[in-house]
């Protein structure tokens, strides 16, 4: 099914059918529970298969639950918080609260791919919960590839993060902007774009250094990447 006959599927009474099923919706706080924006998200996500979408809900709940991610903490984040290499900071210009990436802050190497997991999880629920509060149920994912190499060619990472986006939080992703992008990230991108799904292929933009200000007001860009780069124009 396409997008759109996705989106069609997943009608209210879907979404309070699917959610009928969970007599417990506990998540991994009293406050979080499943409800029919979670469910509509998941039929979406799911294209609109029904089956596919409660299967898909029942282990989102059960990985929530063993995960927790959103009791996450710096103090669980440590070595990776420390790099800079991803935060939360700011909104598009319509809206979607910004996760920022920064390759060259990124040495597979020499991190954990659990903590580095982690630091994503950390950022995408700070990103997510800002966004609900007022009323924007998805995000931007923002990277800055200047400096990218082989250090920071991590597949094992990406893999991880497409992972999550697709089974843990269907349909929270509003666009993915790829920054600076020089041309050995060719070789990395030739190889993941081919495993991308297509709904989240389309939302995929890539942008030369002075092209961030269509996207992001300066007053939401963070002040070291003003300061790293400049910006004359926004």
């Amino acid at each position: 099914k396409s997008a759109a006959a996705a989106a069609a599927a997943a009608n209210g009474n879907d979404a309070q059918a699917l959610l009928a099923l969970f007599k417990d919706r506990k998540l991994e706080i009293p406050e979080l529970e499943l409800d029919e924006k979670t469910c509509q998200r998941f039929l979406v996500g799911w294209k609109g298969e029904f089956d596919e979408a409660a299967e898909g809900l029942r282990k989102y709940q059960k990985w929530r639950r063993s995960a927790k991610p959103a009791l996450l903490t710096v103090a669980d984040i440590p070595t990776e918080f420390a790099t800079g290499k991803g935060y939360h900071h700011g909104v598009d210009r319509v809206g979607r609260p910004i996760v920022w990436g920064f390759a060259s802050r990124h040495d597979k190497r020499q991190r954990d791919i659990e903590e580095t997991v982690r630091l994503i999880l950390f950022c995408l629920e700070s990103a997510i919960r800002s966004g609900e509060s007022v009323g924007q149920e998805q995000f931007t994912l923002v990277f800055d590839l200047a400096g990218f190499c082989s250090k920071t060619m991590d597949f094992e990472m990406v893999g991880r993060l497409f992972e999550l986006l697709a089974h843990c939080y269907p349909e929270r992703l509003g666009q993915v902007l790829l920054w600076r992008a020089p041309g050995i990230f060719s070789v990395f991108w030739k190889v993941i774009s081919a495993c991308i799904d297509p709904v989240t292929f389309q939302k995929i933009k890539f942008a030369k250094a002075a092209a961030l200000c269509d996207f992001v007001e300066l007053k939401h860009i963070p002040q070291d990447v003003v300061q790293m780069q400049g910006f004359d124009n926004c």
